[in-house]
């Protein structure tokens, strides 16, 4: 080692510094001097041909300024300094070390006074203070840009920096300690200064500290957690929605794609940086290195006005202790007015101008910075890290501290290469901005959370860089729009580390005209999907982690979310309204899950920690929603421009007045577009809720839904006419009120129109007890049963030995009008009805309800068996037929248990030789409808009911005719109740308060025989509905028939079916031409058939549903437009299309039920709904179109729903007594409404008007619910709460079928205006 330099190193620190320092001081005398000398103070660059400062490559340019500027001596003893290579301008602008920290700096001199000392300051032009004139670039004065003199720092190499630290451990000094170091940096020397910064780089880069946010971190977990469960429960419970799946997978789709911004957005609020405190020395901040800040302003054709607030705001801005500044004003317009303004701000300002755009420049703002940082910092030349750059567009006006809360922060490492801090606008109010111009979701929440993943987020401006990590990025990114999303993954690709100072420490403008705000947010969509779709996708790129890889990716990613879900969720609501299409199963299970989800979403994406940023958050939604269309336009016109013309630069506008017509045509029409069919949609559904009668439904929904979804383009078709002011700040407040409360309350409403979910348990238990009830209605010699308070009831006195009857106990009362009577007719009815509910769906019944069911259906055949035999010895002898058992008028005024009935019974008959066509056609039909039930299990007996029903069918053939037309009419009398002295009023419903039990109450007109009610005899006749007709005692009056040849045709279907024999299906035929044959002077029975309904008297229709199925007719082109399947689709479109109440024979209430108005009877609509069922299911029916099977299931279906609860809202009660909910519990029952104890005695008066529960409860009855639109009273007293044999009849195979239906089917039914609009829409498109 040559012994001088041994000498040195020897030295103690301090020396060593102080002699540098010394050496330093000469350096700059002398370059002084020479400058003085030479009078070559600046260098020329010459005009280019207009005028304009010539291009200038930053390589060749310093060159010649040290061949040219800097003395000869001075070039060769830096040359000796560092022999390895020419070095980089070390400028002069740095001041002198003596005054550098000195308490009369001349920064402090008095405003106005040139200072004598240093005479190279003068006063500013527009504060007075004082500034220096460091900058390598002069001012722009006679047409030409110079530069001022440069002067080159010593370098040392590594191997230099470790000697050196070897060398201050062996003198006593740690090179570790941070006063010692710090000092000497502080003096300005240039070899401390580089062997400090290479030292930090190789031994501390910087390391972020965070900590747990405690709230935030708790709301993403939560939100993860109710993600995960919202989306199993969307999965297996909320898409099974037959024919409409698809859509509900894409809507599933979209909802995840929204999930994952929310996921991006709540892993930012988990932690929170922790920032180093800045160390100040005498009230100043200080950094520990001597920082030089190169301030660019770009502009482009911003006025002079706005770029001279600018710049002298970066002036006054306050610098730590230490640090120093130059100001660029980069004029890319080329305006003189700023280049004379320039020259008069000293040399602190610099006016750099000149540059020549190149031809398909896709960033003019990058191009403008980099022009003037590659002349700063030449390609072959070591960049001090001592060197900033900060960027400040030309609207952006620096804090006074702007400096002082961002520079010392680079101290934490010398990897640190930016320094980010938020943006905020002078012309947005808080309350206003529709456009989110404050972002207060991005500078608050997102961008500190982006620091503590080592995020390098630059946002354009307002941000300082390292000069050295700007050129290690290649500058800033000339290939996209958005150079600033660029640079900062430039950046982090190469290791440099960002940090983010959460305080608005610069103020800016914002665009205030729509047309100048949808270009800037176009401008940066278009910029980002650039990014995306090229070699610079962060997915591709080199030097990036995974995790940052797919970091840098989510700013794309939420204008790809932004552009797809906002218009999908506008579309939702307007599909439901105008096409009843749901995109989610409505149930319980959607209920619970989007409660648990939304309520999560809104802990993340509401989370704030000031009240004052919940609206901030909100306007960032609504910006979302403005800009969904801007998104796809930017999109396609990326896409576009990779096999075209490429995308250019354009400035955003700031101030500038856009005509209204101009934005309304190009930039308003679609929102404006979206707004009016909102609206629209929105007055649509409105009139829907009113026609319903009710808000409590889905579509109420679809309104709230439609009212959220109109907010945002309403405001910005508001911003656009009237612009920002008080009134559109009010407007704002008001929608942000309703945007708030809008999802809540659609949520809510879900927990009330949600269908109830009826299980496969449910259904098969009220399946069970529907078929239960029928053992309830026994008479007779009672088996072992499943109702303990039925008994044996009369057996005896129920016979007509002289007309050859002698025993016809059995069978099942009649119930309803009739109470105790046994009716033949029905009883064959409900048999066959019960008997086709197990051959039509036999996987429906588990072992006990089909065994129970079997049993009814034998117990009524051997009932029915007994009621009829021949009149003679011979086959073709006429059929005597009892047609009831008991007297009308004697059940009508008693009120008894059944078990205590101790009356004469008499029996009713007819013969077949007098007609009645029609109760020999049921009987028969019951026959073989239950002989082909007992054909597996009992053939023996199936063989006997066989004949049964062949016998039947040839009397009824061989004498045609009706019950209607035998004058059963002997000794007739009307009997009538008083409402005036008797217990039921005028309105034809019983009073509740009870005559006393000895006043005899009645009225007699002619000759019947009348009981007055007594305590054991009450009549419970309603007039309402008629007045008694005493057909010495039969209860023609009520139960009769009309019409023959429907039943003819039911029983020949049905021993087609039994027995597979042709000529019963002719016999179908020839039948139905005769029912529906008008004879001179008569009426034809169809005429009945206009009534439209299905029930003992009324079988055509089922007739030709059966037939249907039996033979799967079709007319020569293949279709089921003719024939039976043409006759029952015209039914069940009749059904199905009905409207409101009005004049129409069928009628639907507002809650969904189909009420016909000549058989208003509850078990009407369920007759029909199970030969819907039928008619949809059979498997045979292969040539009806999908879409009306499933619009007639789906109809049937909502008739058993409503019959099981769905009647009303927000739930509604069971109409099966004792099952479900809120059933029905004071039926008008004998049996039921008795004491339970068989020893007390039922007193009729008591047990008939009693407002409590029946004692005994009749499972599985279905009430009768005459009333159209009342809600169901549980009334004793009310002819509603009837329940009969008959108005049971379909109710097993209605429930059957809807079990038998696949779980998806109610889901499917209740879009394309199932549930939501009735079936008349459904029913214009379907049929």
């Amino acid at each position: 080692m040559p012994s001088g330099l041994s000498r040195r190193l020897s030295q103690p620190l301090t020396s060593r510094v102080r002699n540098g320092l010394q050496a330093l001081r000469s350096l700059m005398n002398i370059v002084d001097e020479e400058r003085r000398t030479s009078g070559m103070d600046h260098y020329d660059l010459p005009l280019d041909g207009d005028g304009e400062h010539a291009e200038s490559d930053g390589a060749a340019l310093l060159p010649r300024i040290q061949e040219e500027v800097v003395p000869v001596s001075e070039q060769r003893r830096r040359a000796a300094l560092v022999p390895e290579s020419r070095a980089p301008p070390f400028y002069t602008d740095l001041p002198a070390p003596d005054d550098t920290f000195s308490d009369d700096h001349p920064f402090s001199a008095p405003d106005g006074e040139q200072n004598a000392e240093h005479p190279e300051l003068r006063p500013h032009r527009r504060t007075g203070s004082l500034h220096r004139m460091p900058s390598p670039f002069g001012e722009a004065a006679n047409g030409k840009l110079r530069h001022r003199q440069s002067v080159a720092p010593v370098q040392t190499s590594e191997d230099d920096v470790q000697s050196s630290l070897e060398a201050a451990e062996e003198g006593g000094r740690s090179h570790e300690d941070p006063d010692n170091k710090i000092a000497q940096v502080r003096q300005g020397d240039p070899t401390e200064i580089q062997l400090s910064m290479k030292s930090e780089a190789k031994s501390r880069p910087f390391k972020q500290k965070n900590r747990i946010n405690w709230l935030g971190a708790a709301a993403f977990l939560i939100y993860l957690g109710a993600l995960g469960f919202y989306c199993y429960m969307r999965v297996r419970y909320t898409l099974d929605l037959g024919p409409y799946i698809v859509y509900g997978i894409v809507i599933f789709a979209v909802e995840l794609l929204g999930a994952t911004a929310t996921i991006t957005y709540g892993m930012n609020l988990v932690l929170r940086p922790v920032y180093e405190e800045i160390r100040q020395e005498d009230g100043r901040a200080l950094c520990q290195y001597p920082y030089h800040v190169r301030v660019l302003v770009p502009c482009y054709q911003e006025p002079l006005s706005l770029v001279k607030r600018t710049i002298e705001a970066a002036l006054d801005a306050e610098l730590p202790k230490g640090v120093h500044r130059t100001i660029y004003l980069l004029d890319d317009g080329k305006d003189p007015k700023k280049r004379r303004w320039c020259s008069t701000m000293g040399a602190e300002v610099v006016y750099v101008s000149g540059r020549t755009r190149k031809q398909g420049e896709v960033n003019g703002k990058s191009g403008n910075l980099n022009n003037c940082l590659k002349q700063l910092y030449p390609e072959d030349y070591y960049i001090p890290q001592t060197e900033l750059v900060a960027v400040f567009d030309a609207d952006q006006m620096a804090n006074k501290d702007f400096f002082i809360k961002t520079v010392p922060y680079f101290d934490a490492g010398s990897d640190v290469g930016m320094i980010v801090s938020p943006q905020a606008f002078h012309n947005t109010h808080p309350h206003s901005d529709i456009f989110n111009h404050s972002n207060i979701h991005f500078w608050e929440y997102a961008q500190p959370g982006y620091d503590t993943f080592g995020f390098v987020s630059c946002t354009g401006t307002n941000f300082l860089a390292r000069s050295q990590a700007l050129k290690d990025a290649n500058w800033s990114p000339e290939y996209t729009l958005t150079e600033d999303y660029a640079l900062g993954m430039e950046m982090k690709r190469r290791q440099w580390q960002g940090r983010y100072v959460c305080e608005y420490l610069a103020i800016g403008e914002a665009p205030e005209q729509v047309r100048n705000c949808f270009q800037q947010r176009s401008r940066w969509c278009k910029g980002h999907f650039q990014i995306v779709f090229s070699k610079h996708c962060p997915l591709i790129q080199s030097g990036l982690s995974l995790f940052h890889r797919l970091y840098y990716c989510t700013g794309v990613w939420s204008y790809v979310v932004g552009a797809i879900s906002t218009p999908t969720l506008m579309v939702i609501p307007m599909l439901t309204i105008w096409a009843g299409v749901f995109p989610i199963v409505i149930s319980w299970y959607a209920a619970l899950a989007l409660t648990v989800y939304y309520t999560a979403q809104t802990l993340v994406l509401g989370y704030v920690r000031k009240p004052g940023h919940a609206e901030a958050l909100w306007f960032a939604s609504v910006s979302n929603n403005i800009l969904w269309w801007t998104y796809c336009k930017a999109f396609w016109r990326t896409v576009v421009s990779s096999f075209g013309s490429g995308l250019t630069f354009k400035t955003t506008l700031k101030g500038t007045t856009v005509r209204f017509v101009q934005t309304i045509v190009g930039d308003l029409w679609m929102p404006v577009t979206s707004m009016l069919l909102l609206f629209i949609s929105l007055g649509f559904g409105i009139a829907k809720l009113v026609q319903l009668g009710t808000v409590v439904n889905a579509v109420t929904i679809s309104v709230v839904w439609l009212v959220f979804a109109a907010i945002p383009p309403f405001l910005l078709t508001f911003y656009a006419i009237a612009g920002q002011g008080t009134a559109l700040r009010y407007t704002c407040k008001g929608c942000f009120v309703i945007a708030t409360i809008a999802p809540i309350i659609a949520v809510l409403l879900l927990w009330f129109v949600y269908p109830t979910v009826y299980t496969n348990t449910d259904v098969s238990d009220a399946l069970g007890q529907s078929v239960r009830f029928l053992e309830a209605m026994r008479l007779g010699s009672l088996p072992d049963t499943n109702i303990p308070w039925r008994h044996n009831s009369p057996m005896t006195q129920e016979a007509d030995p002289f007309n050859g009857f002698p025993d016809l106990s059995g069978g099942w009362m009649q119930g309803g009008n009739a109470g105790t009577l046994k009716l033949t007719m029905p009883i064959a009815f409900t048999t066959t009805m019960l008997a086709w509910s197990l051959l039509a769906f036999p996987t429906s019944f588990n072992k006990t309800t089909l065994m129970e069911a079997k049993s009814s259906v034998r117990w009524s055949t051997e009932y029915l068996t007994h009621s009829f035999h021949p009149e003679q010895d011979s086959d073709r002898s006429p059929l005597r037929i009892a047609y009831q058992v008991g007297n009308l008028t004697e059940d009508l005024n008693m009120w008894e248990r059944p078990e205590n009935i101790d009356v004469g019974r008499p029996v009713y008959s007819i013969s077949t030789a007098d007609g009645a066509s029609d109760l020999a056609g049921q009987m028969s039909a019951a026959f073989a409808a239950a002989a082909i039930v007992f054909q597996q299990d009992d053939s023996g007996y199936s063989g006997l009911l066989r004949n049964r029903s062949i016998t039947l069918y040839e009397a009824a053939n061989r004498t045609k005719g009706s019950l209607a037309n035998i004058d059963l009419r002997r000794n007739v009398s009307t009997t009538c109740i008083s409402s005036r002295t008797g217990p039921f009023p005028a309105n034809g419903t019983l009073s509740k308060k009870a005559p006393p039990n000895d006043t005899p109450v009645g009225c007699i007109s002619n000759t019947t025989r009348y009981v007055a009610p007594t305590d054991q005899n009450v009549n419970r006749t309603d007039p309402k509905l008629a007045p008694v007709i005493d057909y010495n005692g039969t209860a023609e009056g009520y139960y009769n028939s009309i019409s023959y040849y429907d039943d003819l045709m039911w029983s020949a279907v049905w021993l087609a079916r039994l027995t597979g024999d042709e000529s019963y299906a002719t016999d179908v035929g020839l039948w139905d031409y005769q029912h529906r044959l008008k004879r001179p002077g008569e009426t034809a029975e169809a005429g009945e058939d206009d009534l439209l309904i299905t029930d003992y008297n009324h079988v055509y229709w089922a007739a030709n549903i059966l037939m249907a199925n039996f033979t799967d007719s079709k007319d020569a082109s293949g279709s089921t437009t003719g024939g039976y399947h043409q006759t029952i689709q015209d039914y069940m479109r009749t059904w199905i299309c009905a409207t409101g109440k009005g004049e129409g024979v069928i009628q639907t209430g507002s809650t969904g039920r189909a009420f016909n108005r000549f058989s208003p009877q509850l078990g009407t609509s369920i007759n029909v709904a199970f030969l819907g069922l039928l008619y949809s299911q059979s498997p045979v029916n292969r040539h009806m179109k999908q879409d009306k099977k499933e619009s007639i299931s789906c109809w049937s279906q909502s008739q058993i729903r409503y019959v099981l609860g769905d009647n009303s809202y927000p739930r509604g009660s069971s109409l099966i007594v004792g099952w479900g909910n809120k059933p029905p519990q004071r039926v008008q029952n004998q049996a039921a409404s008795c004491p339970g104890n068989s020893t007390l005695p039922c007193r009729g008066i008591p047990a008939l008007f009693s407002g409590d529960p029946n004692p005994n409860v009749i499972q599985g009855a279905l009430v009768t619910f005459i009333d159209f639109e009342n809600t169901y009273v549980d009334d004793r007293t009310s002819n509603s709460s009837q329940v009969s044999i008959d108005n049971n009849a379909g109710l097993p195979g209605a429930l059957a079928g809807f079990q038998q239906l696949p779980a998806s089917s109610w889901n499917s039914c209740l879009q394309g205006f199932g549930e939501l609009f009735g079936s008349r829409a459904a029913c214009r498109a379907i049929f």
